[in-house]
């Protein structure tokens, strides 16, 4: 409890006293009798907790409003971005993965073989009997994701690094080779070098990551044309 000037929660206890039911320590009970200075403790405790709630209750209310009115207007185009009600892009792709979060509990490592055992049944549901592979780019989706598992395969080879997610040219080769050397330098002497020298440095640079399988097709007519999330899956 607060304590006043004079060093007391009540008038009716002494300055400074340091014993529990001075500083609002209550051990009686309604059912059995209780004094003035613990009943004003039980009404002070009950008001200060009534008006905590009330201000939780009142600021989380704003906060959810305020989500709600800003959420409101996006919604999912035909392309796979998410806009705002003005048309301005919020996402690229749903989810940064195109997955609908309330249909896609099976979809990781240890419950998407139970999908795999069942593939044929997903396949009647979801494909028609009258439509072809061919249509559908079946094919040409499982090439570039081939295309992919191959450049992932080769890349840390090639590179000498393990790292994946980085990013080299023939200038960061360029660069390597003259190390010491400043950056104004560098840039001098890349720019006065032939075409062909540049691509000999180019040559040496791994090769860029393919896009994506979602990426490449349209995941609206491309059967296959699933994000990372599903295709770095090892079942």
């Amino acid at each position: 409890m607060a304590v006043t000037v004079a060093g007391r929660t009540l008038p009716s206890f002494r300055q400074f006293d340091s014993s529990p039911r001075a500083g609002g320590y209550i051990d009686q009970r309604f059912l059995t009798g209780i004094n003035p200075q613990e009943l004003f403790f039980h009404t002070m405790a009950g008001r200060e907790g009534l008006i905590d709630t009330a201000v939780k209750t009142s600021r989380s209310g704003y906060l959810q409003r305020c989500l709600i009115k800003h959420l409101e207007g996006l919604k999912i185009h035909y392309d796979g971005t998410v806009r705002d009600h003005d048309g301005s892009v919020v996402q690229f792709r749903y989810g940064e993965d195109g997955l609908d979060v309330m249909k896609s509990t099976y979809i990781s490592p240890r419950t998407f073989p139970f999908l795999k055992d069942n593939l044929d049944a997903v396949m009647q549901r979801s494909k028609p009997e009258e439509v072809r592979d061919s249509m559908l780019n079946v094919e040409a989706a499982e090439k570039h994701y081939r295309k992919i598992r191959k450049w992932r395969k080769k890349a840390p080879v090639l590179s000498g690094r393990h790292c994946q997610k980085q990013y080299i040219s023939g200038f960061t080769e360029f660069s390597a080779d003259h190390k010491g050397l400043g950056r104004d330098e560098i840039v001098t002497m890349w720019t006065k070098m032939d075409i062909t020298e540049r691509l000999e440095y180019e040559k040496r640079a791994p090769r860029k990551c393919p896009l994506a399988v979602n990426e490449r097709f349209n995941v609206n007519n491309t059967l296959g044309a699933l994000p990372e999330k599903n295709t770095g899956l090892d079942i």
